[in-house]
């Protein structure tokens, strides 16, 4: 069992033509997301403005949460979608994407694998099954968490990203929230 914890303090937060975002992981390690040469993204931004055109990312595959905010979103030629806080949407980055509304949200961009996004509420003792061969990631805005993960305790500071590294086997994660509060989860597969 391998992870990692990225705390706030070492995320990158940069401006997009919305508002703010906060890079909170990129692989592998030392890719770019201005060179698109990354595996999976994860991030969370801020859509300040009433209406938002995102930026076209071809090859890439989106899943977005909304944290905070509701925000309607068009991607393509669909029907523009209502999202509010942890409702999930997965979409292609290459269509052209606009959003009305302004929100807080969570990203997971995928180039060349696969992947999934969901928010999860826990309320107390709830278990969470990483995948094998999966980066499997949990974030939680609100609150400190503590895991249990093959019997070791692992406290998870509010805001911070915990990153489980791809395992042989299906690994069973406690999750413990200070108190009731959502759970961002996201797992690679690359």
């Amino acid at each position: 069992m391998s992870y990692v914890i990225i705390t706030p303090e070492q995320m990158q937060t940069s401006r997009w033509s919305g508002g703010p975002t906060t890079q909170m992981m990129i692989f592998p390690a030392g890719s770019s997301y201005r060179n698109r040469d990354f595996r999976f993204r994860i991030s969370s931004a801020a859509v300040e403005d009433a209406v938002s055109v995102f930026t076209k990312l071809d090859g890439v595959e989106r899943f977005l949460t909304v944290l905070e905010g509701k925000i309607s979103l068009r991607t393509g030629v669909s029907e523009p979608q209502e999202l509010n806080a942890y409702d999930t949407i997965h979409f292609h980055g290459g269509d052209d994407t606009v959003s009305e509304g302004q929100c807080v949200d969570f990203n997971l961009m995928l180039r060349g694998c696969r992947g999934v996004q969901k928010a999860y509420f826990c309320q107390g003792k709830d278990l969470f099954y990483a995948a094998k061969q999966a980066h499997s990631m949990l974030y939680c805005r609100d609150t400190d968490m503590t895991l249990k993960l093959g019997g070791e305790e692992i406290r998870l500071p509010v805001g911070s990203l915990f990153v489980r590294e791809p395992s042989e086997q299906e690994e069973v994660i406690e999750l413990l929230p200070g108190k009731p509060a959502y759970v961002v989860i996201a797992e690679a597969f690359c």
